[in-house]
Order: C-alpha cells, then sequence, then structure tokens
C-alpha cells in the first residue's frame, strides 16, 4: 500500500540528484509511448535512470516530479499537496531535448 505507479494518463517520474526514478512496469504501470523515449533521453544526457517501486514519500522527498504523455511530453509537476517546485532544471533539459528529438523527427 501506498505504492505510486502512474498518473490518470501519464507516467510518474521523480527526480532526484542526478537520478531519474520511474515505477518498474511490473509495479503495475502501464508501458507508456513516452516512458521508454524519455528513460532513453535521461540516459543520453547522463543522468542515471533506474524503475523502481516509488511510496508517497519518494514524491515528498523528491527535488522534482513530471509526468509524460505522448500528447504532453514530459511535463514539470509545480505542486503536491502543501509544496511548491519552483525549479524544474532536470525536467526542463529533458524536455528541451525531447523537443530537439521531435523537430528531427
Amino acid at each position: 500500500a501506498g505504492r505510486v505507479c502512474e498518473a490518470a494518463t501519464s507516467n510518474v517520474f521523480i527526480v532526484r540528484g542526478d537520478r531519474v526514478l520511474t515505477p518498474s512496469l511490473d509495479s503495475g504501470c502501464l508501458p507508456g509511448a513516452m516512458r521508454s523515449v524519455i528513460m532513453g533521453l535521461a540516459e543520453r544526457m547522463d543522468l542515471i535512470c533506474l524503475e523502481t517501486p516509488l511510496e508517497r514519500n519518494d514524491l515528498e522527498n523528491s527535488d522534482e516530479i513530471f509526468l509524460t504523455s505522448a500528447i504532453r511530453g514530459p511535463v514539470p509537476v509545480s505542486r503536491l499537496d502543501e509544496r511548491a517546485f519552483h525549479a524544474t532544471p532536470v525536467t526542463d533539459s529533458i524536455r528541451a531535448a525531447w523537443q530537439d528529438e521531435i523537430c528531427r523527427g
């Protein structure tokens, strides 16, 4: 109980330092189209991308949270309950790399 799997229509990623974490497929999350793209981009950016079980407290203690969907790509979460996420440099970098990939398409 208390595990995070996905959002209503998107996959969940958190950033902690130079690590990008997302729930593994065996946790029950759907293999979203954007999920593997973002994991590959993160690795090419020399970020450590890991699939791992995530708990609610992992979200609360993360540096950043972002959601991914095929339509919107990676989108930063600006607030989780009372906590605001003001700066999202890793998410912004991943989003820029994703936009570059789309433009090269």
